[in-house]
């Protein structure tokens, strides 16, 4: 959500910022022969680095989203690939130098589906990232000492291998988008604020940019202007693909049916709360749930927003019906210290309960169903926020119209914003939504990602004229 304007300055900005991503390609690499050699290698030395890119890799097989080998196999190898649904980077110097290897989880990187993957070295530091949130670190005082590097040992993205293997070595089967390179040590914060929202051209210690989205043509384009040139060369006809990796200002539409996003447990045992979100609801009949967890559901419930805690599924009820076809501010809150809950619907207080003795049970949360399998939502949702504190309804009232920082806010636990993927378009491989502020991304399920249903599509169009960044 965006704050509320009527300049047409804004109107500007938002129409700017609305196609910031219009063509919305990838490149599809066979996982035979072909890949990009870049002019020139890129020299890390013993520096920090940010390296980051879309994923969607169609096998399992062993594949280099990027890799630079120099003086043979052995030393000085700058590698990250993709193999058995694992992201692995290697990092290597000279023989007197020691050597790091990371890889993340099992199943981490799913095959046919979209994973942004980035690895950062911080100092000593090295930390692989999928989706924002760190996935394996290592610590390592390598010097991988490329100056003066091997010329025959170029810089590849979808493959490694020297000029003397043309069709390149560990080829990667699938598409890739957005590539770039830093020659800085980007804070986790940065890379979720830049997932799908690009950064400038000229951003602080940007070095390569391949936005790949030309759609056409044997080059890709290295957009940073820091360092201008370093272009791409597509070899051996790689293929220019369609891509749902995009900013655009977004909710997310659920069906009723089985749409739901899993988002795992953030909040802990006997926790102060507040769960809020914007909803459009397209039915208040029977049971609607939209933050729940087990034993803590948020839902509408016969027309009437209801909200609970340790068992009891009714311990606050809004007096009043709940609106159907607009869009709707809601929130709870619960204040363990004083045993009270607190109802809120457009900001306005609506229900309190003080006497409430149960606590809240630390268990995994659904946007848009309870438990996973049933009482489903039919609307939109947007906005979700979740804290670990009870907002006043001062703080409710003063930041319901407009985005927040998420790294200002202390309290806050997590943050959906759902500002991803094409609005009303073909979204699919999008099977993850970003939580803005911590680790708890949220897995879609039951979702069709094309259309102007079970997709991302528009928000509230009151507030999203003016965009807030972070």
């Amino acid at each position: 959500m965006k704050l509320k304007t009527i300049t047409t300055l804004c109107s500007i900005l938002v129409f700017s910022i609305a196609s910031i991503h219009g063509q919305n390609n990838a490149i599809r690499f066979d996982g035979s022969n072909d890949y990009i050699q870049l002019a020139n290698q890129v020299n890390v030395t013993n520096s920090n680095f940010t390296f980051e890119a879309w994923v969607k890799p169609n096998s399992t097989t062993n594949g280099m989203v990027f890799g630079q080998d120099v003086n043979g196999n052995t030393n000085h190898q700058l590698r990250l690939a993709i193999q058995s649904n694992r992201a692995r980077f290697y990092f290597t110097g000279n023989a007197a130098s020691p050597s790091i290897s990371l890889s993340s989880a099992a199943s981490t990187v799913p095959t046919n589906q979209w994973t942004h993957v980035a690895v950062v070295r911080s100092g000593t530091t090295v930390t692989l990232y999928l989706n924002g949130v760190s996935a394996a670190t290592g610590t390592s005082t390598l010097i991988n000492n490329q100056s003066g590097a091997d010329a025959s040992k170029p810089f590849r993205i979808g493959a490694r291998g020297g000029t003397g293997n043309p069709n390149g070595q560990n080829n990667f089967n699938g598409s890739i988008d957005d590539f770039r390179y830093w020659n800085i040590a980007r804070t986790v914060a940065q890379i979720k604020a830049n997932l799908y929202y690009p950064p400038s051209a000229s951003a602080t210690g940007l070095v390569l940019w391949y936005k790949m989205d030309a759609g056409s043509g044997s080059s890709a384009v290295n957009s940073a202007t820091n360092v201008p040139g370093n272009n791409g060369a597509l070899v051996n006809a790689p293929t220019w693909v369609a891509s749902p990796i995009a900013y655009a200002q977004n909710s997310i539409d659920l069906d009723g049916l089985s749409d739901m996003v899993s988002i795992g447990a953030p909040l802990s045992n006997n926790a102060s709360f507040t769960k809020e979100a914007w909803v459009y609801a397209n039915e208040n009949i029977g049971n609607l749930n939209l933050l729940s967890s087990n034993g803590s559901p948020f839902w509408i419930n016969a027309g009437r927003l209801k909200a609970g805690i340790g068992g009891n599924i009714e311990v606050i009820t809004d007096p009043g019906t709940f609106p159907l076809n607009t869009w709707t501010h809601v929130a709870v809150t619960f204040d363990d210290a004083s045993n009270t809950m607190r109802l809120y619907r457009n900001g306005t207080l609506v229900a309190t309960n003080s006497a409430v003795t149960l606590q809240y049970s630390g268990e995994n949360m659904y946007i848009g169903s309870w438990q996973g399998t049933m009482s489903f939502f039919e609307g939109r949702i947007d906005e979700v926020r979740i804290w670990n504190v009870a907002r006043t309804a001062l703080q409710i009232q003063n930041s319901r119209n407009m985005e927040i920082s998420p790294a200002a806010e202390a309290n806050l636990v997590s943050y959906y914003t759902f500002n991803q993927g094409i609005t009303n378009g073909t979204n699919a491989g999008i099977n993850t939504v970003i939580d803005q502020k911590g680790s708890f991304n949220g897995t879609i399920s039951g979702l069709a990602l094309s259309g102007a249903t079970s997709n991302f599509v528009s928000q509230y169009a009151s507030l999203a004229l003016l965009p807030l960044r972070w």
